[in-house]
């Protein structure tokens, strides 16, 4: 039997707000109109992930203790109003949709899963003096798992690879423009360690159990066990 996805429940919205609102909530502390002193520079760059430190505990084998608060807290600051932006758009949307497929909790755990790798990945090839902030590893592992998942949905009876590759032609327009203004001036491994994650993790995350409805992309997708 074949059922839809639910509607968002409240959890679900509240999961997004949250994630979208603490985002915010930091970045108008420390960039907005009235920032607070305790988001001074220091403080707010504290958050950030520094490779090199990462690249020293790797090579002796040990855990960086100090640095592992900073493995989430990186995806909560932003250098100014144009880069939360473009992070907390795409998270609203694509935190929506994945709410509504595997639940609040299922996408609470798959972004802050899918930040850990992303940076992890990124700080084992970054320059030793790299460093960086911002959600963006989240969010493209976000859309990693809808690249598969779109593929997943499809109808019977439309090309079925449409959804992935509009989406895939979205990303890969954003980061030309992106290439354009900055070169390689950003953290595009980080971008690429999310994508790559997100899309290896989702043929392993279930659907949640589904009532009827209208499906996100259209499909009739068998209910999750």
């Amino acid at each position: 039997m074949t059922l839809p996805y639910p509607r968002l429940t409240p959890f679900g919205a509240f999961v997004v707000l949250a994630l979208v609102g603490a985002n915010v909530w930091a970045g108008m502390n420390a960039f907005g109109p009235h920032p607070d002193p305790f988001f001074s520079a220091d403080t707010y760059r504290g958050w950030e992930i520094s490779a090199g430190a990462f690249q020293a505990a790797f090579r002796a084998r040990e855990i960086p203790w100090p640095q592992v608060p900073d493995l989430i807290s990186h995806g909560f600051a932003h250098s100014g109003a144009p880069h939360l932006a473009f992070n907390m758009v795409p998270l609203a949307v694509l935190g929506w949709l994945t709410a509504r497929r595997i639940g609040g909790l299922g996408l609470l755990a798959a972004y802050l899963g899918l930040m850990v790798l992303a940076v992890l990945t990124y700080v084992a090839v970054a320059s030793p003096y790299a460093s960086m902030l911002g959600a963006s590893g989240a969010v493209h592992g976000l859309g990693g798992l809808w690249l598969v998942w779109a593929w997943a949905d499809r109808r019977p009876g439309v090309w079925r690879g449409l959804p992935s590759l509009l989406w895939l032609a979205f990303i890969l327009a954003v980061h030309v423009q992106i290439y354009r203004v900055m070169g390689l001036g950003f953290a595009w491994q980080l971008h690429i360690a999310g994508l790559l994650a997100g899309m290896a993790l989702a043929p392993l995350i279930p659907a949640r159990e589904q009532i009827a409805g209208a499906t996100i992309t259209g499909a009739q997708i068998r209910a999750a066990p």
